[in-house]
């Protein structure tokens, strides 16, 4: 497996999935690379312990039902504003039994041929506080939940994030944990859920990190590992997405 089309940030948007789709046939990548954000902050109600809303469990749904008739391997992690996370693990744990090509890697290991993927969704903190319905997940749990990936044994190993890390990719929205995290892994890939004004590629070591930017704004990445080096990630935009 080394061919992916990573994404992020549907952001409530999920005509996107159209666009998606094109790009899946025309350039037939081996597996699906999803780094969170089914949902947007303005999509979720401001109660400190939301319900699941119709629309949200809607959303939910159709993107894992899109994942599965899609028939190819897919990673999904979830995003700050995928809540409750409850209803959004419960619905992926569905499509993983359903369809057999949906994985989530949310603090678990995937492995697959000579490949290697692990993620943690979520806004990375050093504390988690109730002040908004929001997947949060602390230093300490983002490391446990990721030391699978430092002792696998693949010869590609990818990283998911949500939260970019601090610099170029991430802007205001960067953290320093996901640096920290991408420093202490040394992954070979790293896909990171990034603002759009971000997006870009950063090469530490032999370690790639890619922000592709926002899928809802037609943005994505194709991540081709069979190539050499400084042709092996291409940002891409959607422009049936992009017009819109």
């Amino acid at each position: 497996m080394k061919r992916f089309l990573a994404f992020a940030g549907i952001d409530g948007k999920l005509d996107v999935l159209e666009g998606l789709q094109t790009a899946i046939t025309q350039r037939r990548p081996d597996a699906l690379l999803f780094a969170g954000s089914v949902n947007c902050r303005n999509g979720v109600s401001t109660a400190k312990r939301p319900d699941l809303t119709p629309e949200q469990a809607q959303r939910y749904q159709r993107f894992f039902e899109w994942l599965g008739e899609c028939g190819i391997p897919s990673a999904v992690i979830p995003g700050p504003y995928d809540v409750p996370l409850e209803a959004f693990l419960k619905t992926g744990m569905g499509a993983e039994v359903e369809t057999g090509n949906v994985h989530l890697v949310e603090g678990t290991l995937w492995e697959t041929g000579d490949t290697a993927v692990c993620g943690a969704g979520g806004t990375l903190t050093e504390h988690i506080t109730a002040e908004y319905p929001e997947v949060k997940l602390s230093r300490v749990m983002a490391e446990y939940a990721l030391r699978s990936l430092a002792r696998s044994d693949r010869s590609l190993k990818v990283l998911l994030l949500s939260t970019p890390p601090n610099g170029k990719l991430g802007g205001d929205a960067g953290s320093e944990i996901a640096g920290e995290l991408i420093d202490s892994l040394h992954p070979h890939l790293v896909v990171v859920g990034g603002p759009s004004d971000c997006r870009g590629i950063e090469r530490v070591a032999h370690t790639w990190v890619v922000n592709p930017g926002r899928i809802c704004e037609g943005h994505a990445v194709w991540i081709d590992w069979t190539r050499p080096g400084d042709q092996r990630v291409e940002l891409i935009d959607v422009p049936s997405l992009a017009a819109r």
